[in-house]
C-alpha cells in the first residue's frame, strides 16, 4: 500500500517532505503510518540527489522510482523541488519520468490487468493509475495510456485516482478484496473512511442499495 506524499520548497530549510496539506484536514493515513513512511522516502530522495552526480539523471530516477513505489504516490511537487535541488530544468524531469523503465513497467502491468474483470491485485491497479495522474496530470495519463493502446475512459482514471488518494483503512479493505473496487468508486472521499466500513462483505446489489441510503441521508 502506498501513502500520498508532498514535497514543500522552503527557503529557510531546504526541501521538506510531508503528508499533504488539504483543505479540512481529510486524512490519507494514520500519523503512525506516517511516521513510518517519510524518513523512508526522505532517504530515498537523498539518495537521488547523491546518484545524480555519479549515474545521471535517467538511471537515478528510475532507481528513485523504483524504492518509492512501494511506499509513496507522488506529485507535481517532488518535480518542482527536484529542479530547484538539481538547478535542471523541470521538463528534463518530465522527459526522464516518461521514458523511464519503471513507467514502462506500470503501463505494462495495466496493460495486462486492464480486460480482466477480477484484476490481480485491484488496490495495486488503482495506485498505478493514481500515480501516474498525481505526477503526469490527467490529460497527459490519459495521452501516455492511450499510446500505449490502453483506451480507459476518463471517469474510469478519475475514479482510480480517487481510490488511490483514499485512508489507508479503506485501502486495505479493497486490498484484502472485502470492498469491490467498482463500489469503493462510488464513495464520497469525505466519508470514505466511515461509510466503507458499512459496506464490507456486502454483494453488489447490497452495496448498492446500502450507497444509495447513505447518499439520501
Amino acid at each position: 500500500m502506498r501513502y500520498p506524499v508532498a514535497f514543500y520548497n522552503s527557503k529557510k530549510y531546504g526541501t521538506l517532505i510531508g503528508e499533504p496539506i488539504i483543505p479540512g484536514l481529510r486524512e490519507f493515513a494514520s500519523n503512525e503510518e506516517y511516521e513510518e513512511i517519510i524518513p523512508k522516502v526522505k532517504e530515498y530522495y537523498s539518495e537521488l540527489l547523491n546518484n545524480f552526480k555519479n549515474k545521471g539523471l535517467d538511471r537515478s530516477i528510475n532507481i528513485f522510482l523504483k524504492k518509492i513505489s512501494k511506499i509513496a504516490i507522488l506529485d507535481d511537487s517532488f518535480k518542482e523541488c527536484l529542479a530547484k535541488d538539481l538547478k535542471i530544468d523541470r521538463r528534463q524531469i518530465e522527459l526522464s519520468i516518461l521514458n523511464s523503465e519503471y513507467i514502462l513497467n506500470q503501463i505494462a502491468y495495466l496493460k495486462q490487468n486492464f480486460r480482466k474483470i477480477k484484476k490481480t491485485n485491484p488496490l495495486e491497479y488503482a495506485e498505478i493509475v493514481g500515480e501516474l495522474v498525481s505526477l503526469l496530470g490527467l490529460k497527459r495519463t490519459l495521452r501516455l495510456l492511450r499510446k500505449h493502446g490502453i483506451k480507459m475512459a476518463r471517469t474510469t482514471v478519475n475514479y482510480l485516482y480517487k481510490v488511490s488518494m483514499m485512508h489507508s483503512s479503506v485501502k486495505k479493505l479493497i486490498e484484502e478484496r472485502k470492498l469491490p473496487l467498482t463500489i469503493a468508486f462510488e464513495i464520497p472521499l469525505e466519508h470514505d473512511k466511515s461509510w466503507s466500513v458499512e459496506l464490507v462483505n456486502l454483494s453488489y446489489k447490497e452495496a448498492k442499495r446500502k450507497l444509495k441510503k447513505l447518499k439520501s441521508g
